[in-house]
């Protein structure tokens, strides 16, 4: 898959990401109480990106400090996640879970096979992540 062009089309791709990990499964980066999406956005002068999570806490992505400390209101894995997210988005490269998980091919999601699948396919086609099987102690296998 050909990484998208500009980071700014990135953020965008990736927001779909996070729209649809929200609006199934288990619903992660999705308040329901609230119906808001958490998402990534560029802002002020020098378009600095920031991630605005489902609670509306404005989260600097740039920090690597536990997600408790933060504002942030989801889970270490999902911190992680954000992470993944957002190097992608500033430098185009696909994640694979750098940052202490295994990424959108870990087990551990809860989410039916069917949704991961979309999900996978979905992240491939944007350059989010690269490959279709992980290594040894994952249950994801495609």
């Amino acid at each position: 898959m050909k990484t998208l062009d500009t980071k700014f089309a990135r953020a965008e791709s990736i927001n779909e990401l996070i729209k649809m990990i929200g609006s199934q499964g288990r619903n992660f980066f999705y308040d329901k109480e609230k119906s808001r999406l958490s998402l990534f956005v560029f802002s002020g002068k020098k378009k600095r990106l920031w991630f605005f999570d489902k609670v509306g806490s404005k989260i600097n992505p740039y920090q690597s400090k536990i997600a408790n400390t933060s504002g942030f209101s989801e889970g270490g894995t999902l911190w992680s996640l954000m992470h993944d997210m957002r190097e992608y988005i500033l430098t185009g490269e696909p994640s694979n879970g750098k940052h202490g998980y295994s990424g959108l091919l870990g087990e551990g999601w809860g989410y039916s096979k069917k949704e991961m699948d979309q999900i996978v396919s979905f992240a491939k086609k944007i350059g989010f992540i690269e490959q279709s099987e992980i290594k040894e102690g994952n249950t994801y296998v495609k």
